[in-house]
C-alpha cells in the first residue's frame, strides 16, 4: 500500500465517514497498521483465497481509490463475491464498473466518494449480490476468457 494506491485518501476518508462505518484495508505492513486511525482496520497480506473471498463477501462496498492501475483483479474479485465497487476514474479500474455494479468517481474527490457510498447503501444488498455476481460470471468467467484467447490465437495463426 502506498499513496499511489490511495492509502492517504483512505486515511482522509476515515475522518469523514459515519460513526457506524468502518474501513478495512488488506495487505498492509505491520508498521502501516500501527499508524491507522481507529476506524480503519488493517490486515496484513494474505494469500488465502477463502479468507479474501470472506472479506469481499462481508463488505457492503469495495472501494478502490487507486491513482494508477491497469485492470485491477481486486475489482473482479469483489464483483465475483457480489460486492459493488466504487473506484476512481483511473485507467482500467473503471472497466469493470457499470451502473448496477458500482460508481465511478473523479480521482481524489472524497465528497463524491461519500455521496457514492450513500447512493449504493440505499438499495438492498441482495440487489448488488445478484447483479455483481451475474456480471462477473458473464464477462469474466475463466472458461469464457479462455475461449476468447483461443479465438484470438487461432486468428493469428491463420
Amino acid at each position: 500500500w502506498s499513496n499511489k494506491k490511495g492509502l492517504h485518501d483512505f486515511i482522509k476518508l476515515s475522518g469523514l465517514i459515519k460513526d457506524n462505518q468502518v474501513i478495512i484495508l488488506i495487505g498492509l505492513t505491520p508498521k502501516q497498521i500501527s499508524q491507522l486511525p481507529e476506524n480503519i482496520t488493517g490486515i496484513e497480506r494474505t494469500s488465502n483465497i477463502q479468507e479474501l473471498a470472506t472479506f469481499y463477501s462481508m463488505a457492503d462496498i469495495f472501494l478502490n481509490l487507486t491513482y494508477a492501475d491497469t485492470f485491477p483483479t481486486t475489482n473482479l474479485e469483489a464483483l465475483a463475491c457480489g460486492t459493488p465497487i466504487i473506484t476512481y476514474d483511473t485507467g482500467g479500474s473503471i472497466e469493470s464498473v457499470f451502473d448496477e455494479t458500482g460508481k465511478i468517481v473523479k480521482k481524489g474527490n472524497l465528497p463524491e466518494i461519500l455521496k457514492a457510498i450513500e447512493q449504493l447503501s440505499i438499495k438492498d444488498s441482495k440487489f448488488y449480490k445478484i447483479k455483481c455476481s451475474q456480471l462477473a460470471k458473464k464477462k469474466y468467467d475463466m472458461i469464457t476468457q479462455f475461449d476468447k484467447y483461443r479465438i484470438i490465437y487461432e486468428n493469428i495463426l491463420k
